[in-house]
């Protein structure tokens, strides 16, 4: 297949080969008209290397483990293509080859600075458990008494009802829609996760990983900053929100979330296999 997608495909990693192989796996379909393709193997673990380099990505490699702030944002700055399908090891692809186009249309609409991300985690199994502590599980979307007693907060997720959204339906108050499978709308109405993003260099950098940075919270994983909780912490939250950055949701989602291990020194260290949330 001709590389046709000017973007690149940078997968962050932290000794787990088997998740990393999984994944990596999983990607075949999509990763060849990527025209730059890398894996951040954080620590160097030589497995992981040796993985990235028989997929057909780059190795690139730290000497330390950087977090997840310092390790997403790393694998963005070596990045040789702009934008960025950034992408844990544990996001695993879920659709065919033929989402390539998908992909390539976002690609062009964060190209021509239409859009600051795209969100493409999996909404298979509905909105994430929040949007339920604020929203009836309803279409259109109807407010619970906590929803009413704290309107700004339920406003700021409200967009995870696109999960909820019948066939058909071309409209809503919260979104409008880019094709079947993609809706745009704002910050102001979806919360950041790292989960399985298309990102613009200059919003990941300059924007969202700059004010991350320069407003640490308390909250460390394994020692390091992470990234979601300065974005969403409740002292901080009002400037992501207010920002109102232009964000692409794809309706079903492109990318799962499963782990088959971890570093015995992490965290969020879980027993089963496939780990999955």
């Amino acid at each position: 297949m001709e590389n046709r997608l000017h973007a690149s495909l940078s997968v962050l990693t932290w000794n787990s080969p088997e998740t990393l192989r999984a994944t990596l796996t999983s990607l075949a379909p999509i990763a060849d008209p990527f025209q730059d393709r890398l894996v951040l193997c954080q620590e160097g673990h030589s497995a992981e290397i040796a993985l990235a380099l028989d997929f057909g990505y780059r190795a690139e490699v730290t000497t330390e483990n950087l977090g997840i702030l310092g390790g997403l944002k790393e694998a963005v700055l070596r990045a040789k293509c702009d934008p960025v399908l950034l992408l844990e090891n544990d996001a695993h692809f879920l659709g065919t080859a033929e989402d390539i186009d998908t992909l390539t249309y976002i690609a062009k609409q964060l190209s021509e600075n239409k859009v600051d991300f795209a969100c493409l985690m999996d909404r298979r199994k509905g909105p994430r458990p929040r949007y339920f502590k604020y929203w009836k599980k309803t279409w259109p979307p109807q407010r619970k008494l906590t929803g009413l007693l704290r309107p700004a907060t339920a406003e700021a997720i409200k967009a995870d009802a696109i999960a909820l959204m019948p066939e058909g339906e071309h409209s809503c108050d919260f979104a409008k829609t880019l094709s079947q499978a993609l809706w745009q709308t704002s910050s102001h109405s979806y919360m950041w996760s790292n989960r399985a993003k298309f990102v613009s260099k200059t919003f990941f950098l300059q924007k969202l990983t700059a004010f991350a940075e320069a407003n640490p919270t308390e909250r460390r994983v394994n020692g390091l900053m992470d990234l979601e909780h300065q974005i969403n912490a409740p002292q901080q939250r009002d400037w992501y929100r207010k920002q109102a950055f232009d964000i692409i949701l794809h309706k079903t989602g492109l990318f799962g979330h499963a782990r088959y291990d971890r570093p015995d020194n992490d965290e969020k260290w879980e027993t089963g296999i496939p780990l999955e949330e």
